[in-house]
C-alpha cells in the first residue's frame, strides 16, 4: 500500500472514530490542557483536531518519518517529531494530557510504552486511550463474509494483537495507573456511508491479500457490498477506551 493510501485509510478511520474521541475530549478537559503529547500520531489527523480544542500547546509524535514529513506539511498549530512510543525523547514529567488512539496493540512491547506515558505525565496529569479495538469480539453479517480467523491470523502476522482491547485494563493497572475503561460500538451497518464502507473493505483487501485464495477474498467482499445495498449488513467490532491517571 502506497503512503497516500494509508494517509487515506487512517483519515477515513479518524472521520468515524471523530463522535467517540468528542465525548473523551470532554472528560479529560482537553480545552483546558496546557501541554499535550499525541503517541502514535501518524500523518497528524488527530493531533491537529486535539491543538483546535486544547489552549495549550500539543505535539504529535510517530516512528514513521514520511508520516511525519507528510504531518509536518499540513497547516495548523501542532508540531511534530520522529519518536518510540518505547522510549520518548522527553523529559520527565513534561506533559499534563497524554493520549494515543489505535496504537497498543501494534506495540510490541505496550508494557514499557505505558510505563514511559506515566514517565512523561506530570503527577496530576491523565492518560487517554481514545481507541482500541477487540477483534475476536467482532460481530458480521451476513456471517459468511465475517472472515474472523483470517483478520486475526494476518494482524497477528504483522506484529499486531488483536484482543488488545480486552487487555487495556488490567495493562493499566500493571502500569501504576488507576484507570476508568469502558466499549463503544464500532458499528458499520447499511447506513454507513458507502464511502466509508469502502474504506473497511479496502482495509480488509489490504491486510488478507496473498493470506487467503483471492477469489475467495473477492466474494466475502463482494458479499459485504451486496449486504448494504440490501440494508442486510451488520459489522460491530469493540472499540475499548480508558482514562487513567498515576496512581
Amino acid at each position: 500500500m502506497s503512503l497516500q493510501d494509508q494517509i487515506r485509510i487512517y483519515k477515513r478511520q479518524a472521520e468515524w472514530t471523530s463522535p467517540m474521541r468528542r465525548e473523551l475530549y470532554r472528560r479529560v478537559r482537553l480545552a483546558s490542557r496546557k501541554s499535550v503529547l499525541d503517541v502514535g500520531c501518524g500523518e497528524g489527523t488527530i493531533t491537529r483536531e486535539m491543538a483546535g480544542i486544547c489552549k495549550g500547546e500539543v505535539q504529535g509524535v510517530d516512528l514513521d518519518p514520511q508520516m511525519i514529513a507528510s504531518a509536518r506539511d499540513q497547516p495548523g498549530t501542532a508540531s511534530f517529531s520522529i519518536g518510540d512510543a518505547h522510549a520518548l525523547d522527553f523529559r520527565k514529567s513534561a506533559f499534563d494530557l497524554v493520549a494515543c488512539h489505535w496504537l497498543l496493540l501494534w506495540l510490541k512491547k505496550p508494557e514499557a510504552a505505558l510505563q514511559e506515558f506515566r514517565r512523561v505525565l506530570k503527577p496530576d496529569g491523565t492518560l487517554l486511550v481514545a481507541c482500541e479495538p477487540d477483534f475476536k469480539g467482532r460481530m458480521v453479517f451476513p456471517e459468511s463474509a465475517a472472515l474472523y480467523q483470517e483478520i486475526i491470523s494476518a494482524l497477528k502476522s504483522r506484529g499486531a494483537d488483536p484482543l488488545m482491547g480486552r487487555k487495556i485494563p488490567g495493562l493499566l493497572n500493571d502500569a501504576g495507573f488507576k484507570a476508568t475503561s469502558g466499549l463503544y460500538p464500532g458499528l458499520w451497518d447499511s447506513g454507513v456511508n458507502r464511502d466509508f464502507l469502502e474504506t473497511e473493505i479496502d482495509w480488509l483487501e489490504t491486510l488478507l491479500s496473498g493470506r487467503m485464495e483471492k477469489s475467495e477474498l473477492d466474494q466475502a467482499l463482494l458479499m459485504i457490498r451486496q449486504a448494504h445495498s440490501n440494508k442486510k449488513l451488520l459489522i460491530h467490532t469493540p472499540i475499548f477506551w480508558a482514562i487513567a491517571q498515576p496512581s
